[in-house]
């Protein structure tokens, strides 16, 4: 069975619309579903609006009922994913995106028949959030760069960015340098890439 490819951006596509005309990864998804969340808020303030000035013309304030505006849900308690669990004490200092696009490459990496490496980036993953010594700021920096490493991995070798992925690779390396335990799990991913 071949997986769908993202319309957006070519990474492996998670939901469809409209008859599988469109289909989107994870990241796209959820950028499509808050554009469609920002617009449906715009349109309620809008229609209330409009409706305090219906009200305000006839001389009958408050006459009509408003529509309840919502408020932006903030993801709150332990992060569950296909491959990756978070507990509620990391999830706040984290960038829950780049978990979640980890853990769908890691899913697309085992359907392919890469188990090892996508166990070993789940555990690398693991460790890098439960890790209580890296700030706040490079942990999701090292993320987004997993996050683009599995990426890479989920899509055919002779179509990866390779001197990208040796450059992320470096920089990874640089930022968990005083990380004995971090460095072991690295040195085998970039060991069975390249």
């Amino acid at each position: 069975m071949k997986k769908m490819k993202c319309h957006n951006c070519g990474k492996p596509a998670i939901v469809t619309y409209n008859n599988g005309k469109l289909a989107l990864c994870l990241d796209c998804n959820l950028k499509f579903q808050q554009a469609q969340e920002l617009i449906f808020r715009r349109n309620v303030k809008m229609l209330n609006y409009l409706t305090a000035e219906i009200e305000a013309v006839g001389g009958l304030p408050r006459l009509f009922p408003r529509y309840k505006v919502s408020s932006p849900v903030y993801y709150k308690g332990d992060l569950v994913l296909n491959n990756i669990n978070i507990q509620n004490s990391n999830v706040g200092v984290i960038n829950t995106g780049n978990v979640e696009s980890i853990d769908v490459s890691l899913t697309f990496l085992k359907e392919q028949g890469n188990e090892e490496i996508a166990e070993l980036i789940k555990i690398l993953t693991k460790e890098i959030i439960k890790n209580k010594d890296i700030v706040e700021n490079q942990k999701n920096e090292i993320l987004e760069q997993l996050a683009f490493i599995t990426e890479q991995l989920s899509i055919p070798k002779e179509q990866r960015k390779t001197s990208i992925l040796k450059t992320i690779f470096a920089t990874i390396f640089t930022s968990i340098s005083g990380f004995s335990n971090l460095l072991e799990i690295l040195e085998k991913v970039k060991k069975l890439i390249f």
